[in-house]
């Protein structure tokens, strides 16, 4: 059975992007985790998980948009 659909596309990010929801997915046995976009760079996007204090820096191609569109504003 192939599970290519819980595979991420992979995104590419601009500066309007950050604060922007995300969607980390490493493998499809592994639960997908939420987080926020707080910056990057040319190799990596940098992402807030959770309680975590700043971003993680995570590949681009490990990650899906959690909703179509604009960052989502309060």
């Amino acid at each position: 059975y192939e599970r290519e659909h819980l595979r991420p596309k992979g995104i590419k990010v601009a500066q309007t992007d950050i604060g922007r929801a995300v969607i980390y997915r490493t493998a499809p046995n592994f639960e997908p985790e939420q987080g926020t976009i707080t910056s990057f760079n040319d190799k990596y996007v940098y992402v807030r998980y959770g309680n975590t204090i700043g971003g993680i820096a995570t590949d681009p191609a490990d990650l899906d948009w959690a909703t179509e569109g604009p960052p989502q504003t309060a």
